[in-house]
């Protein structure tokens, strides 16, 4: 959630744009936990839009990191921006240390940044779809097209 809080200030700043082209880095395509269907692989370019798709609808960590490597320079760095966001918005308990997440939060923060972003139209685009479609480039520039899907959830 905050990855996209972040993704979507830093297109209504103009610091970034939804066409913008993101290529994926071993890092990001290495991830792990949860990724996009299929998972990014390296040298992979897609849109920002796509990888925020990716992100909500699928939960991608794969996109999370790619997101942040675009928008932060590094995930140390994105993960620095999450923590003064989250400081912004009273998070007082939450730390980041990466960009789908993690270190610590209580449910009260997580509360405190739902209720920030939900009333957000843009948000709101790419937290309620089920699926997306969308086409990009792979490494040696063959089409990759993807149907990112929401999963079955436990949640």
């Amino acid at each position: 959630v905050m990855t996209l809080i972040l993704a979507l200030d830093a297109i209504a700043d103009g610091n970034a744009d939804l066409d913008d082209l993101v290529t994926t880095s071993a890092a990001a395509a290495n991830v792990g936990g949860s990724q996009m269907a299929p998972p990014l692989v390296e040298g992979e370019v897609q849109t920002l839009e796509t990888l925020l798709y990716g992100l909500m609808v699928n939960s991608g960590n794969d996109a999370a990191l790619a997101i942040a490597e675009h928008i932060g320079g590094s995930q140390a760095d994105f993960a620095a921006m999450m923590n003064a966001r989250a400081a912004q918005l009273g998070m007082s308990d939450t730390v980041y240390c990466q960009a789908a997440g993690g270190c610590f939060s209580t449910p009260a923060d997580q509360v405190a940044l739902w209720r920030s972003a939900y009333t957000d139209p843009d948000f709101l685009r790419y937290v309620g779809p089920v699926d997306y479609q969308a086409c990009g480039e792979g490494p040696s520039g063959e089409e990759i097209c993807r149907f990112i899907e929401r999963g079955p959830s436990v949640y």
